[in-house]
């Protein structure tokens, strides 16, 4: 994830993965689709390639790997979404805005077409106040089908961590508080 302060966009590149596998998006070029486990995968609408030098493009150049990118202007220009789900057709998507809370560094995500986003996420910095180390937590909150109230349908924390990074094989220090 990446915030432009200056600008308010938010770029984030994600790639879930199992057994440390890629699991999405299908590492296939545009228009393209492979069979896994007798299932068809073709190319995720969202899918941009990075290379080994951190450079996103629109073609493999077999020096990185496929991601799925989201990117967004808080309180402006959203995204087209679709889930990280690798499908055979992944239809029309839906649109995705923004919003800056007022707590300054809380962001609420949700679909374009819900003006009081019954359906969304929370994505913020998390402070460990032992540690003075900032994590990252998303949480998707939605609509009940049997109670019609909002609740929590899950909850996301990364930690962070010094590894290499896929995109330019650099490794930055962690986020401390001062």
């Amino acid at each position: 994830m990446h915030v432009d302060t200056s600008t308010h966009r938010v770029t984030v590149y994600a790639q879930p993965r199992m057994l440390g596998k890629i699991a999405s998006p299908p590492q296939v070029g545009p228009g393209k689709c492979i069979l896994a486990k007798n299932e068809t995968s073709c190319t995720h609408p969202n899918a941009v390639y990075m290379n080994g030098l951190g450079v996103e493009l629109d073609h493999s150049d077999g020096d990185g790997a496929w991601w799925v990118k989201h990117s967004w202007v808080l309180g402006g220009e959203g995204y087209q979404n679709w889930e990280l789900k690798p499908k055979k057709n992944d239809g029309d998507g839906q649109s995705v805005d923004g919003v800056l809370l007022e707590d300054g560094i809380t962001m609420k995500i949700g679909t374009r077409n819900d003006p009081v986003f019954k359906d969304y996420n929370l994505s913020m910095p998390i402070v460990d106040t032992t540690t003075m180390r900032v994590n990252y937590e998303n949480i998707r909150y939605q609509i009940s089908d049997e109670t019609g109230a909002e609740e929590e349908a899950f909850k996301l924390v990364w930690k962070c961590k010094r590894r290499k990074s896929a995109f330019t094989g650099g490794i930055r220090t962690r986020p401390m508080i001062n």
